[in-house]
């Protein structure tokens, strides 16, 4: 059985479980990402398996990938997801701002915000006439293959719904020990597998709270459609838990708790396993091929920002 985990950008902790799926394995960003995939884009042509970021395409993706493959996701709750973006690419300010910075950049104009601040000025200026304007607008529904700009409520619940028809399993990020539960059943996985080193657990702790109704309306005018794709998979995660058997699901949790308090002290701290991803051997030739990926990315947004 193979996998396409559709690795959304700030999503959760993943380094441990691609390590699970390391043979085939697809390139970063190939698939011409922020554009949805495209199986012209698919770097190695032979992979069978996707761990890295890519922007979902159902139909595509079951042209290139096995007929078998499992497709696999997780959400978090969008405010926490919005302000882990916005600590992320603050730092990516500071090599090329116009590029890794964006739409941050664009946004704080050599500004020193808060996230509050941020969000206020995120909802008067991002569409999508600026280059990676999703980064801080419905971003998981962007990586999922939805269109962020999208308002018509009934099309989006159209589109959800195809969405959840296309995945087989959506984990959420706040109830991660029952995610990795179903994951181990949907995949048939050893509970080795799936076991939670504790100390990565993504808990929701340090992160602000929107300070004023002002900041609650920018950010549902931003994330509308999160936040809807996160309540949709939050209960369709506990119907499947139902449907799984309480008694069961509950003894399986405990496997599971017991195996992640045993990994917890067989293997060094995360920060210690990280080091840097060895990019150069993903790294397709050709220069019409470059090209034509580049192309393609620029025309969904995915361009540098040249200020005026």
């Amino acid at each position: 059985m193979e996998a396409a985990w559709v690795d959304k950008h700030k999503g959760s902790y993943w380094g441990h479980y691609k390590q699970i799926a390391t043979k085939n394995l697809i390139g970063p960003f190939i698939g011409g990402y922020p554009g949805r995939f495209r199986c012209v884009f698919k770097y190695p042509r032979n992979a069978t398996y996707s761990t890295w970021h890519i922007r979902f395409n159902a139909e595509e993706m079951q042209q290139c990938f096995p007929p078998d493959t499992k497709y696999i996701t997780i959400i978090r709750d969008p405010w926490t997801e919005f302000q882990s973006a916005f600590d992320y690419y603050a730092k990516k300010i500071q090599n090329n701002p116009y590029c890794f910075g964006m739409p941050q950049a664009y946004v704080l104009q050599g500004q020193n915000m808060g996230v509050n601040k941020f969000l206020l000025e995120a909802a008067k200026l991002l569409d999508n006439s600026v280059p990676w304007y999703f980064r801080f607008r419905n971003y998981q529904s962007h990586d999922l293959g939805l269109d962020p700009m999208l308002t018509d409520k009934e099309e989006f619940e159209k589109q959800i719904q195809k969405l959840d028809n296309d995945l087989d399993l959506v984990l959420i990020n706040e109830y991660m020990e029952e995610s990795m539960v179903l994951l181990k059943d949907t995949m048939c996985m050893n509970w080795t597998d799936v076991r939670i080193k504790p100390t990565k657990q993504k808990h929701i702790t340090g992160f602000k709270p929107m300070k004023t109704e002002m900041h609650q309306k920018a950010f549902l005018k931003l994330n509308s459609m999160d936040l809807a794709l996160y309540e949709h998979f939050n209960r369709t995660l506990w119907k499947r838990v139902e449907a799984y058997g309480r008694k069961r699901f509950a003894e399986d949790l405990e496997k599971l708790r017991a195996q992640s308090h045993k990994f917890k002290r067989e293997i060094p701290d995360a920060e210690d396993e990280k080091g840097e991803s060895d990019w150069s051997k993903y790294e397709p030739k050709g220069k019409e091929w470059m090209n034509a990926l580049r192309k393609y990315m620029i025309s969904n947004a995915g361009d540098c920002y040249i200020p005026t």
